[in-house]
């Protein structure tokens, strides 16, 4: 009778035992299912925002295609709290849908999209007015946007984005793309505006410092464009080949390199 009574016990408790597991188990999967668990926004919107980056640079898809998936990035970065950090991400976002805009032909979207970009850039730097990121971003609005706005603006406008600039990489040494887009001003810019291809070159070598296979891709190309300003063109050539080992399909390598001169 004891040993019916204490195998009884047993099962009982072998049973409870296999129930509390089967709660536990289930509580664990519950938790794992919550939306807090999930990958954060941030993560979610980098990623799709690299993926529209390469379908874009390296001609791997459609404007069409590269465009639906930068547009998929603004929603998560939307869902981070306001401040810089998200203020940057949609200046990112719009800056690179305008540049897209701009290569299909498309000025009038691609202006509103640069446009959209330094309304956030400057959004970002108010919030964080040490923020290496946010000047450069807002200067690279401002650059971009000359090509669309008066000579008022540009004389306006190019003074602040040569100072914004150099201050990005005062604030971050590391900030490799505040590098590239402060070598693009002193190419382009004529020389009673701050224009300098030496500094130009000088610029790109920094940024060449950089792990970032787009920072090293822009590097090179304009260090290509660089030296055949300075009428070096077979280090212009092996600079447009060093960019088309990291980007192959690049239309803007493959054109700027057999642009001979």
């Amino acid at each position: 009778m004891n040993k019916i009574i204490k195998a009884d016990w047993f099962g009982r408790r072998v049973t409870a035992i296999l129930i509390l597991c089967l709660l536990l188990c289930f509580g664990q999967t519950a938790i794992g299912m919550e939306p807090g668990a999930e990958e954060d926004p941030l993560k979610q919107g980098v990623a799709q925002y690299l993926v529209g980056r390469q379908l874009f640079y390296n001609a791997e898809g459609t404007f069409a295609e590269a465009k639906e998936t930068l547009l998929a990035a603004k929603p998560f970065f939307l869902q981070l709290p306001a401040g810089a950090e998200q203020y940057c991400w949609l200046a990112k976002v719009e800056f690179l849908i305008a540049e897209l805009e701009e290569a299909r032909g498309d000025r009038r979207s691609a202006q509103q999209a640069f446009t959209e970009s330094e309304r956030w850039a400057e959004q970002a730097l108010e919030a964080n007015k040490s923020s290496s990121i946010a000047h450069q971003l807002l200067a690279d609005a401002y650059m971009r946007l000359m090509d669309y706005k008066s000579a008022l603006y540009t004389a306006n406008k190019g003074p602040q984005a040569l100072k914004l600039l150099n201050t990005a990489v005062s604030l971050d040494s590391k900030n490799y793309p505040a590098f590239i887009s402060l070598a693009t001003y002193y190419l382009n810019a004529p020389a009673i505006a701050g224009g300098s291809l030496k500094k130009g070159v000088k610029a790109l070598e920094k940024a060449l410092r950089s792990t970032d296979e787009h920072d090293l891709f822009l590097s090179n190309l304009w260090l290509g464009v660089a030296y055949r300003k300075l009428k070096k063109e077979d280090k212009a050539q092996g600079y447009f080949l060093k960019a088309l080992a990291i980007y192959p399909q690049s239309p803007w390598a493959k054109e700027w390199m057999n642009e001979r001169k």
